[in-house]
């Protein structure tokens, strides 16, 4: 994915192997900036986000250990689908007693063959054949990097950990992607509802979800928090 979109911008721009995307598209903007070329607002937004990637690390586009859908492994077939049937997700993560002990993830495509296959025993449990590899990466690992080894191991799904081991977050290929060409919405996707409500001149209505990066940008404040090194949201 990733390759197909450096290739459509190479070609879009008639950039040679030997030439720098980056380079390229700075120059282009610029130009666009003092009137010389006409781009429009969508493709030129991909192209700033396409220079921006370089300087994002996952743990700023992480979906937070608080937000993880997962399953256990003890999880029988008929709660799975209710639980998919809940979530709108095709890729499950399975993890065994805690988020800190990922096992790997479950697709939604083997599920169903395996259903069709259990003779409508809906209590049947997980069967760990059914588990597939996921992909674990460090919170300071770059966008790009992750992007271009999710491609190459054909993985679209990676648990982020922290040092210890410890679950932090999650991230997929469309989470990486929508860096890129913007949000990406479909038929199953969820009303966003503001993390921050203000009530009134001096109130707000915090969601305790919301990761302490964005609480102190959108708030213009500075937590002083001796642990803040170990929590990832206002909640911990």
């Amino acid at each position: 994915m990733l390759k197909n979109i450096s290739n459509k911008i190479k070609s879009l721009l008639k950039i040679n192997e030997r030439e720098n995307i980056k380079d390229v598209l700075e120059d282009l903007i610029e130009d666009n900036a003092n009137g010389h070329d006409k781009i429009d607002d969508g493709t030129k937004n991909i192209f700033k986000n396409v220079i921006n990637l370089n300087n994002k690390c996952i743990e700023d586009v992480m979906i937070p250990r608080a937000d993880i859908d997962a399953v256990s492994v003890d999880t029988t077939y008929t709660d799975l689908v209710s639980f998919i049937d809940r979530t709108k997700h095709s890729r499950i993560p399975v993890f065994d007693g805690n988020l800190d002990k990922i096992l790997g993830m479950i697709h939604i495509r083997d599920l169903f063959e395996k259903i069709n296959k259990a003779n409508n025993k809906k209590n049947t449990k997980i069967s760990k054949k059914m588990i597939r590899k996921i992909l674990f990466s460090s919170p300071s690992m770059k966008v790009l990097d992750l992007l271009l080894k999710m491609r190459s191991e054909q993985i679209h799904m990676s648990i982020v950990v922290d040092e210890f081991g410890g679950t932090n977050g999650i991230v997929t290929i469309e989470d990486l992607v929508e860096e890129i060409v913007g949000e990406i919405k479909d038929e199953h996707d969820f009303e966003e509802v503001d993390e921050i409500k203000k009530i009134s001149r001096k109130s707000f209505e915090i969601s305790a979800r919301i990761l302490l990066k964005e609480f102190e940008e959108r708030l213009n404040v500075k937590l002083n928090l001796d642990e803040k090194n170990e929590i990832d949201t206002l909640g911990g």
